[in-house]
């Protein structure tokens, strides 16, 4: 309790120092007093968080303690009316000629000069580095038409531009110095940093975002923030020309969605390399297209809605139907097309399509909107053995924990387990692979399974069931375990095949390193993400009372009877250094 009151003293002494300040200088400037109040409510914050640690750390004494904290915030209360009036005072008696601040209304900063002359807005620094050039030109533009202007006020006009983490770069010190020159030095030493700069926009080229669908306004995004990098570049003395040109013509043209791409490879003469100016006046013009096509797409659409629900006149003795619109309007897309045929949506992930329904505020079991899933009159999904509350669309196998594994009652014993399969490949070739626990002409095979440790992102490790198939080339994680343990991946294309020529492409890979549970082995491999590694295994519950075990047997998979969510597939990459293993 004694470093709690010794923290609370320090504090309360802070806050006695600025008031003999204010009484020892009754005449100080507004600047003084703006600086005053900032750290009257710093002390206030500081002495609040506190007081909840004594709060939390000594419950039974909180009666007693929160008469203290009654005094300082008394106190607190007191000194900061006194600041605030003293304050208004001094902006009251002001020269309207002179320069003031606009009150914070959510509105730009306005530097209010010589009656007569139009409103400057101050640059805002928030302390990103690739802003710092541009800001430092408009503020030392703005700075040299007002060279009547005294250092004290120039250093207020610096702190008003300064947001974010610029805004702790500057010292209590040099604040109640008043000396801008120094304040302008350390921002120049803390920003002005051409290396970083540059390093921010070649980052920025490279990972440019892709486009998710045809949009003016994601075309437009992305055709503005290829060319701010490439202007700030130029800025730097680092101008775009030869093998550099092809370069970001390359990556901005990889974030396009296909339609663009095919018509800009069109725009292009064969044989002859693009030029970056030609292929930024292409898509800027393709913006103007697709806004367009937009606007006449949404007034055809709300055309559409008005007759939809168009009330129908009544005459009397006459009985009329509401003929109802041959086409709806997509709830996910606004196209006019049924939900079940919308071409955005099965083209997303599952997780994908879920975020897209709770963004739409959509019903989950019907994909409309107006109601909930427990208010819902629809059926629920048709997938065979679901039949939940769900749209067929949103229907996916649910993950459990890695580290838990199903059991299964004496009366789930004859029961069959859905079982699935998947096929796996190498990034770059195509590979025909198949694992499988189906029952077949009422036999069962049982399959290599075993319990390892895989590491999440923080290095922690957790249990999971693997399947070590010889047969395939690839290894391979489900999304579920992938999204559980937060691994970060990266873009492949990665054709697989599987029986009777079914053909699907991965685009997702990660690495993950995986641990023995019972020897000092790990590997680090790479693993192909996909929805379902494989299904259950095995499919049926399996009676081992009468097997023969050797009494000091230790099994790579202690349950590998009961059918269990398979996670992770390891291939013939590792599969027979595994096997000289005791996992």
């Amino acid at each position: 309790m004694h470093a709690f009151t010794a923290r609370r003293n320090a504090v309360a002494a802070k806050l006695q120092r600025v008031k003999n300040l204010l009484d020892q200088a009754p005449n100080n400037s507004v600047y003084h007093l703006e600086t005053y109040l900032r750290r009257v409510d710093s002390c206030y914050d500081e002495y609040n968080v506190i007081q909840n640690e004594v709060y939390a750390e000594f419950p039974d004494q909180r009666l007693q303690q929160e008469q203290s904290f009654i005094d300082f915030e008394i106190s607190y209360e007191d000194l900061r009316v006194e600041l605030c009036q003293a304050i208004d005072g001094l902006r009251r008696n002001d020269d309207p000629a002179k320069l003031v601040v606009a009150e914070a209304n959510q509105q730009p900063t306005v530097l209010n000069h010589v009656p007569g002359l139009p409103n400057v807005p101050l640059p805002i620094f928030d302390g990103a580095y690739e802003k710092w050039f541009r800001f430092k030109q408009l503020f030392v533009d703005l700075m040299q038409k007002h060279p009547h202007l005294s250092d004290a006020s120039r250093l207020h006009y610096l702190q008003q531009c300064l947001k974010g983490k610029a805004e702790s770069v500057l010292s209590d010190q040099i604040i109640n110095e008043n000396n801008f020159q120094i304040a302008w030095d350390v921002l120049e030493e803390r920003f002005e940093n051409e290396r970083t700069i540059v390093d921010v926009h070649v980052g920025g080229l490279l990972n440019l975002r892709k486009m998710s669908r045809e949009t003016s306004v994601e075309l437009r995004q992305l055709v503005d923030d290829c060319s701010r990098h490439v202007e700030a570049l130029n800025f730097h003395a680092l101008p775009m020309q030869g093998m550099s040109e092809q370069l970001v013509i390359s990556l901005l043209t990889s974030k396009l969605d296909n339609a663009t791409v095919a018509l800009w490879e069109t725009s292009v003469k064969p044989r002859e390399l693009p030029k970056y100016k030609e292929t930024l006046e292409f898509l800027r013009n393709r913006c103007f297209v697709l806004e367009r096509c937009e606007a006449k797409t949404k007034t055809r659409i709300e055309s559409g809605k008005t007759k939809l629900f168009a009330p129908v006149p009544r005459p009397l003795q006459r009985v009329h139907a509401v003929q109802q619109a041959s086409e709806e309007i997509c709830s996910i897309c606004d196209g006019v097309h049924n939900v079940n045929k919308c071409d955005g949506l099965k083209r997303m992930s599952i997780s994908d399509r879920m975020a897209r329904v709770k963004e739409r505020h959509l019903c989950f079991n019907c994909l409309k909107r107006g109601h909930r899933v427990g208010q819902c009159k629809s059926r629920a999904c048709t997938v065979s053995g679901c039949g939940k509350r769900h749209h067929t669309l949103l229907h996916f196998e649910e993950f459990s924990s890695v580290q838990q594994m199903p059991n299964l009652t004496a009366s789930e014993q004859d029961e069959s387990v859905p079982s699935g399969c998947s096929v796996a490949s190498s990034p770059t070739a195509s590979v025909s692979t198949v694992m499988s626990s189906q029952q077949v002409f009422g036999k069962q095979v049982l399959l290599s399974t075993a319990i390892v440790e895989v590491q999440d992102y923080k290095g922690s490790y957790h249990l999971c069931r693997v399947l070590l198939d010889s047969g395939s080339q690839s290894s391979f994680l489900s999304e579920g375990l992938v999204r559980q343990l937060q691994l970060q991946g990266k873009q492949v294309h990665a054709p697989i095949i599987g029986i009777s020529g079914e053909k699907r492409v991965v685009t997702n890979q990660v690495s993950a390193r995986v641990k023995s549970t019972q020897q000092k082995a790990s590997w680090t491999l790479d693993f192909l993400v996909v929805p379902q590694v494989t299904g259950c295994l095995p499919a049926r519950k399996l009676n081992i009372s009468k097997w023969n075990f050797p009494p000091d047997a230790s099994l790579a998979d202690p349950r590998f009877n009961l059918p269990a969510r398979v996670d992770m597939l390891i291939g013939a990459e590792l599969f027979f250094e595994l096997r000289c293993f005791e996992l």
